[in-house]
């Protein structure tokens, strides 16, 4: 204070410059004056449209419930057509314990080559499997769910984040106000005490601690005004906008929460029941323990059956059908370990 007083006199006495005219927030105006007003529902709102975090959670949600339902097809029925063409010679083949059709000697070969064209259908299902395909289903569905709590667990943070941002901002526009008021009370108390002195009622003295106090009140709206910019950067940020500060904050506050005031025991089994990302940890917990199931499902025999229609022939015009119908059992007895 003595450096500032003794800097005040010097300027006193060598003639010094005047102070600059006052800034748009020495005048009242701050710096977003005339400027839209941003509620915390707007905030919210911006959060839940813009915020990447939340778009993100939400595609991952979607991308589990699509693999949820790729899971599920092993267990409907399989339908399989098929189209061939083929262009190859029918040299006779001779195959070990094969009886011949008759003794006469088969024909040279020859690269004599003839068309052969093959259509076919078949429809399949599996029948059982101890749980192999059912518990890999089941285990992508509690991972959809999973991923389901994920997506309300980021949702739930990005909006505690929001309203953080949004009432550190009210806190510093209010801060904003408080020095804006305080620069106009010692503007006030600078015009009284040059009065006083010019009279002789008062020392230079205090003409040169009102003029320091006055400089000082300057600085805190300055600091005041970069802290409330600042505050509004990071309220952009938790909403996902990449845009202009040129808002002011709502003077808002949030209504109380029923139940807040209860008990410790009541509010921590509530928040057991409805926190969104332990309902994730429980789901994940569960899809692990279906994966489980279904691996020991392959040390079982899977039982399945199918169908089939055939038309082949060497010409599109003379192709012969044939029907099949299978029921297959396959067990892996031993696969390595």
């Amino acid at each position: 204070m003595t450096v500032v007083l003794l800097a005040a006199v010097a300027m006193m006495a060598h003639g010094a410059a005047p102070l600059p005219d006052p800034s748009p927030a020495e005048r009242g105006e701050g710096g977003t004056r005339g400027a839209p007003v941003l509620t915390l529902a707007d905030a919210e709102r911006n959060a839940r449209e813009h915020q990447p975090q939340l778009a993100q959670a939400r595609f991952n949600a979607d991308a589990a419930s699509s693999r949820a339902d790729e899971a599920r097809a092993p267990l409907l029925p399989q339908v399989t057509g098929t189209a061939s063409y083929q262009r190859t010679t029918s040299n006779f083949v001779a195959r070990p314990g094969q009886n011949p059709n008759n003794t006469t000697p088969p024909p040279s070969p020859t690269w004599a080559t003839f068309n052969f064209y093959t259509f076919g259908l078949t429809a399949s299902q599996l029948l059982y499997d101890f749980g192999q395909t059912s518990g890999r289903w089941r285990a992508a569905q509690a991972s959809a769910e999973a991923q389901r709590g994920n997506e309300r667990a980021t949702a739930s943070q990005t909006l505690l984040t929001v309203r953080s941002a949004f009432f550190l901002a009210r806190e510093q526009k209010a801060l904003f106000e408080v020095a804006r008021d305080t620069l106009k009370n010692q503007d006030l108390h600078l015009a009284q005490v040059e009065a006083f002195v010019k009279m002789g009622t008062r020392p230079a003295v205090d003409l040169f601690q009102a003029r320091a106090d006055r400089a000082n009140a300057r600085v805190q709206l300055i600091n005041a005004e970069n802290a409330y910019a600042s505050s509004r950067a990071q309220l952009n940020q938790a909403m996902g906008v990449v845009g202009s500060t040129d808002y002011e904050v709502a003077d808002e506050v949030l209504p109380p929460v029923a139940g807040e005031d209860g008990g410790l025991e009541p509010l921590v089994s509530e928040a057991e029941r409805s926190r969104p990302d332990l309902t994730a940890l429980e789901q994940q917990a569960r899809a692990q323990e279906l994966t489980v199931g279904s691996a020991q499902g392959g040390y079982g025999p899977a039982l399945g059956i199918s169908t089939g229609l055939t038309d082949a022939g060497p010409a599109l015009d003379s192709t012969v059908w044939n029907w099949n119908a299978t029921a297959t059992l396959t067990w892996n007895i031993f696969q390595g370990g």
